[in-house]
């Protein structure tokens, strides 16, 4: 959507071949075109969202300043995607969320690169099991209250407080503590406001309840899925790629001034 002479005046700008953005970038495709072979082999629906497929209709593949990957998938093809995954024995990804490592407090999943180690602003000082390039896998849910998703969140946000605040500890105090903290809000709260979630929902849909992102998708938007092409390559995108992008986004079609862009500083380790 963007003019070639604009695109290549971004891509000088921000991530030329060789810059460490370009390397993160290089390994997320590689990542995604992982996710892309698994969801094939298992017929399971994924779709690309968020910046990521922004820059897949704007840009034609990576927003130049962008480092990371965003897919969209619901909860059935999430849980076949993680059993697929773990049954995979090439060793090079691994999924990571809260079930396997304690200390990952994101409400969504994410595929890790297990032969890469990004450093990248912790949220709670807790080591997490998983370090590398990652790419978030978000699980869409009937959600009928914007309010209710925000107040998902704020426990979550409550729970990382109450983390953050027992790092001083021994280990085994951290770990009753952890325990402690995860069953009101993990096990009791989230679930029943998940529940409370879907009643009248409708075509609604949102990132997994306590997700941080509050926006809102409607189902006919997403199906049936349509294609896009991101960086040399089709990937599936929402049917309506445009009315999706513009209920969460507006305009999007529009550059931000270019001297505002943050560009984070990753610093990526590559082993193999």
């Amino acid at each position: 959507m963007v003019s070639q002479r604009v695109q290549d005046e971004l891509r000088m700008r921000f991530n030329p071949d060789g810059s460490d953005l370009r390397k993160v970038q290089l390994r997320l495709l590689d990542m995604l075109l992982y996710i892309d072979r698994i969801c094939k082999e298992n017929c399971i629906d994924y779709w690309l969202s968020s910046g990521t497929l922004i820059g897949a209709v704007r840009h034609g593949g990576f927003i130049p300043w962008d480092d990371d990957v965003d897919v969209e998938m619901m909860p059935d093809g999430l849980r076949r995607f993680i059993k697929a995954v773990e049954l995979d024995k090439t060793g090079q990804y691994a999924v990571h969320n809260h079930s396997n490592d304690p200390n990952y407090l994101f409400a969504f999943t994410k595929l890790r690169d297990l032969h890469t180690r990004i450093e990248e602003e912790k949220v709670v000082p807790q080591k997490l099991r998983y370090e590398g390039c990652s790419i978030d896998i978000f699980t869409m849910v009937p959600s009928n209250s914007r309010k209710l998703h925000v107040f998902a969140r704020k426990c979550i946000g409550k729970e990382m407080t109450l983390w953050r605040a027992i790092a001083g500890k021994t280990e085994r105090q951290q770990s009753l503590l952890k325990g402690i903290i995860d069953f009101p809000i993990r096990r009791i709260a989230l679930p029943l406001l998940t529940m409370l979630s879907r009643i009248n929902a409708g075509s609604r849909l949102r990132h997994t309840l306590s997700a941080p992102f509050h926006a809102p998708r409607r189902r006919e938007d997403i199906f049936p899925l349509g294609k896009v092409m991101f960086e040399g390559h089709e990937f599936p995108a929402p049917g309506n790629t445009d009315a999706y992008l513009r209920l969460i986004y507006g305009d999007y079609t529009k550059i931000p001034p270019v001297d505002k862009i943050h560009v984070h500083a990753k610093k990526i380790e590559i082993y193999g």
